[in-house]
């Protein structure tokens, strides 16, 4: 069965925490009582409002009833979207998404169905660490030694997202230090976070 997005955030800012390792230096304490969602890692911040994955299974945790995907194979604990195409963002349908290459994809058209004003990226590198870390917990995921992933699925996904989220007036700042992500732009998180 598939789920409707609630307009429940009308307005509102939301902190989109992606997995980069940039995030290993942040202190996530600051983002208590805010608007958060968190991509694939449900422990990178327990308190959030949702979790995200684009492919998530049974077996990655999730946070009770607030866990989003477009995933066909997960159990009950999932909200489940359909999947209308790869590139843009949907605006029609709030039980239908776009995100099928990357997650930050689908975080940024579940807050365009929630009704958010702006979206506040952390933790969206797209870039490999000095130490060789791809994720937030230190790991080094092999996909992305070459940076074949982020050139040829990640950034073009996200390059379809830049014209629509404009036309619709979610303003996009990306509050991650060294990321490379070209289409919004980078500040620090203090100028964000008053």
């Amino acid at each position: 069965m598939l789920w409707t997005v609630p307009r429940m955030w009308g307005g509102e800012t939301v902190f989109i925490l992606g997995a980069g390792p940039s995030l290993r230096s942040f202190d996530r304490s600051l983002l208590l009582g805010r608007r958060v969602m968190v991509i694939n890692y449900a422990e990178i911040f327990p308190a959030a409002d949702f979790l995200i994955a684009t492919d998530a299974n049974p077996a990655l945790p999730s946070l009770p009833g607030r866990s989003v995907t477009l995933s066909t194979t997960t159990d009950g604990r999932w909200h489940r979207l359909w999947d209308t195409g790869p590139d843009g963002i949907e605006t029609e349908c709030p039980s239908c998404a776009r995100g099928r290459r990357t997650s930050l994809q689908l975080a940024l058209n579940v807050a365009v169905h929630l009704g958010c004003a702006r979206a506040i990226l952390l933790g969206a590198d797209m870039a490999t660490a000095d130490d060789g870390a791809t994720h937030w917990d230190g790991r080094a995921d092999p996909r992305y030694a070459d940076g074949a992933m982020v050139r040829d699925v990640y950034l073009p996904a996200l390059a379809s997202t830049v014209e629509p989220l404009a036309a619709i007036g979610l303003e996009v700042i990306n509050a991650t230090p060294g990321s490379m992500l070209p289409f919004w732009p980078v500040v620090p998180i203090g100028d964000v976070i008053a």
